[in-house]
């Protein structure tokens, strides 16, 4: 179950500055691009170039519910600040009102669509407090923030129904560290962490700090290096789909898609808003592109003809009402 396939033909394209941003001269430089679901690009997603130019390193998208604003993380290619760190950002879907909320990593919308989840590295957030890696709760207007765990704790995302953020390692009750085959559940609610799942169920060696909760209940897409002996033909790294609620027992893992595509397991995911497909990064011809993994265990194309055949495409991210892709567009060598 889960074998799908992807094809990412490169579609004709007139460039224009209003429609795309990408620099042949500048190979680091990934700028956010709204597309059209077929991955034809609409226009850069922060609608002023000063400041898209400012922090060129753009990935993670994340939708609000409402869709009406995009969080992602930004640095700069050519920094001339040396202490300043990787930024979490967020403007609205029209590219206005952008807003530098935090130092940080992989942002995650609450269903209220003003807070965030976000990962901040050890070196930024040690002057509020944390030891080490470290996920906080920020409010992207007032800027407010809660550390919910630290100690190596990383890669937060909140769930559709607002009850749980999902991460990875930290320490336990005990001060040991969690291992990196489990994933671990944070009650909003109660302010109490606990384990996803114990480590002897686990279905993964080493989880990736990337996964993502479906947009409308609660399943996961987790990719990661699988346990040996976990299934006749299971590759040793993959993306599987679980029911938070019921555990290891529910994992189905998605093989390889037909045509050959190579999808990178530990790069960033995101579900389509119906629950049947998910979106994650690969690579075909030597480029990265989008690649769409059905989750209903059907081999059915899922098709991107609208990319120009002169980008990459990293981190692609669907908005909530299915009408738009959110993804990285960087120059194809």
């Amino acid at each position: 179950m889960g074998i799908t396939a992807v094809i990412c033909a490169p579609g004709s394209f007139s460039w224009s500055d209003d429609e795309i941003d990408v620099d042949p001269t500048k190979p680091n430089r990934l700028i956010l691009h709204v597309c059209k679901m077929d991955g034809t690009p609409i226009r850069p997603l922060v609608a002023d170039k000063a400041i898209r130019h400012d922090l060129d390193r753009q990935g993670t998208p994340n939708v609000s519910p409402d869709g009406k604003r995009v969080a992602y993380d930004a640095w700069s290619t050519t920094p001339t600040d040396p202490d300043r760190g990787p930024r979490v950002c967020v403007c609205d879907l029209d590219g206005k009102n952008f807003i530098d909320v935090i130092d940080g990593y992989m942002p995650s919308f609450a269903p209220d669509n003003k807070r965030l989840v976000v990962s901040r590295p050890a070196e930024y957030a040690k002057a509020d407090g944390a030891k080490g890696q470290s996920i906080w709760i920020v409010n992207c207007d007032t800027k407010e923030k809660k550390l919910i765990a630290d100690q190596g704790a990383w890669g937060g995302r909140w769930s559709a129904d607002g009850a749980t953020i999902l991460f990875q390692g930290g320490v336990d009750e005990n001060g040991d560290p969690v291992p990196k085959s489990c994933l671990r559940v944070y009650d909003v609610a109660a302010e109490k962490p606990s384990l996803l799942f114990p480590p002897e169920g686990s279905p993964f060696q080493e989880i990736s700090y990337h996964f993502a909760w479906s947009k409308s209940d609660r399943r996961l897409a987790i990719g990661g290096r699988l346990i040996a002996g976990l299934g006749e033909g299971a590759p040793s790294s993959a993306t599987v789909i679980m029911n938070a609620d019921k555990g290891p027992d529910s994992v189905i893992i998605m093989l390889p898609p037909a045509n050959g595509a190579r999808v990178f397991d530990g790069l960033s995911l995101d579900w389509h808003p119906d629950g049947k497909s998910i979106l994650s990064t690969g690579m075909v011809d030597n480029r990265f592109v989008p690649v769409g993994l059905s989750t209903d265990g059907t081999a059915s194309e899922i098709t991107f003809s609208g990319i120009p055949d002169s980008v990459n495409v990293r981190d692609p991210a669907y908005s909530p009402d299915g009408n738009h892709l959110i993804a990285s567009f960087g120059a194809r060598p």
